[in-house]
């Protein structure tokens, strides 16, 4: 007889919880916004079709079982069929999740995110979220979600999924860091070299020193023009003969080009004019000295 006196007990309390937890579900009928276009409440939220209209909610994750659709033809609908318990695997469902909360963001729409009581197994789907679109940490995301709502209370076994959920995004992070990091190595060894093959292709400038051209040879009268030109002493200037012309030294024809000199007009006895004798020396670009002259 006390057996079942205990048993009836138990019955009486488990009911009355539930009762409770329904008064406290349908008194929390309002989304709670998390970020833009992502909320998450209870499955009294879910029903009420005011509340998702007013809030721009477009499409509905259901993250628990025997919760049937309540506006099928007004909302895209997901549903996961699981139960709140330490053993469920939730992880699998992560990543179509927030595919799906991607898909309803795309649209311009929002996302209603729900289980039950709105606490445990939609919270966790949107700690997933949070870890894996903003790089949060599971704690950070917590802290974030709990400002939110403070119901916020994941199941321990979802709180060891979601760690080891955070774990694989870095380990993945890390490896994409490191191949971008190889990928941009690559890039600077390729344009260092095309630099250093430019830089070999460009010719030297003409340098000089003290005393010597260091440039492209210098023909000198009686001198074979096979001179290399560090052999070469700067001459001074000397007399061309046949001309009055100043022949200038290499070494004053390179820190001075020569400049073509317009000839000296004389004038006749009949009023005519008439050009005298002019002649220059220039400067090519082979290096090489030569005399221009005409009458």
């Amino acid at each position: 007889m006390n057996r079942l006196d205990e048993s009836y007990k138990d019955r009486v309390k488990a009911l009355w919880r539930a009762i409770c937890a329904t008064k406290f579900v349908n008194d929390d009928n309002e989304p709670c916004q998390i970020e833009e276009g992502l909320f998450v409440g209870s499955a009294a939220a879910a029903n009420n079709k005011a509340a998702l209209k007013q809030h721009n909610i477009t499409h509905i994750l259901t993250v628990a079982g025997y919760i049937r659709p309540a506006h099928r033809r007004d909302f895209t609908y997901k549903i996961i069929e699981v139960v709140d318990t330490v053993w469920t695997d939730l992880a699998q469902y992560f990543d179509e999740c927030i595919d799906f909360i991607d898909e309803a963001k795309r649209s311009g729409g929002g996302v209603l995110v729900h289980c039950f009581a709105g606490k445990s197994r939609s919270v966790t789907i949107i700690l997933a979220y949070l870890i894996k679109k903003h790089g949060m940490t599971l704690s950070q995301a917590l802290e974030y979600v709990r400002s939110k709502r403070r119901q916020a209370s994941p199941n321990a076994g979802f709180l060891q999924q979601l760690q080891k959920y955070e774990q694989s995004l870095q380990g993945f992070m890390d490896s994409e860091a490191l191949k971008t990091q190889k990928a941009l190595a690559l890039q600077a060894a390729a344009v260092r070299k095309l630099l250093k093959n430019e830089t070999r292709e460009i010719p030297p400038l003409p340098l000089r020193t003290q005393g010597k051209v260091t440039s492209a040879p210098v023909e000198i009268p009686g001198q074979s023009s096979s001179t290399a030109p560090e052999d070469y002493q700067a001459q001074p200037s000397t007399m061309l003969e046949g001309n009055d012309q100043m022949v200038p030294s290499p070494q004053q024809m390179v820190s001075s080009p020569p400049r073509l000199s317009s000839p000296k007009r004389n004038r006749r006895n009949d009023g005519s004019d008439s050009s005298s004798r002019a002649s220059f020396w220039d400067l090519d670009g082979s290096g090489k000295r030569r005399m221009l002259s005409w009458h």
